[in-house]
């Protein structure tokens, strides 16, 4: 099974490759790469607490999962 992880890093590198071919310069294709990489970091930051949080919730309110 595919994780979050995986289509988010799948949906940043389409991004990037969209960037590598619509800007010729260097400067902005980096500058612009950079942006989608803290975009990265942030939707992944974002994934990890939420699938926490529905784990921890879930856990409260109906017992401890065995997953």
């Amino acid at each position: 099974m595919f994780t979050p992880q995986f289509y988010i890093e799948q949906f940043q590198m389409t991004k990037k490759l969209i960037v590598a071919q619509l800007y010729s310069n260097e400067d902005v294709r980096s500058s612009i790469n950079t942006l989608i990489d803290t975009q990265t970091q942030v939707a992944t930051q974002w994934t990890t607490t939420t699938l926490l949080l529905a784990k921890t919730l879930n856990d409260a309110w109906f017992g401890k999962s065995n997953s």
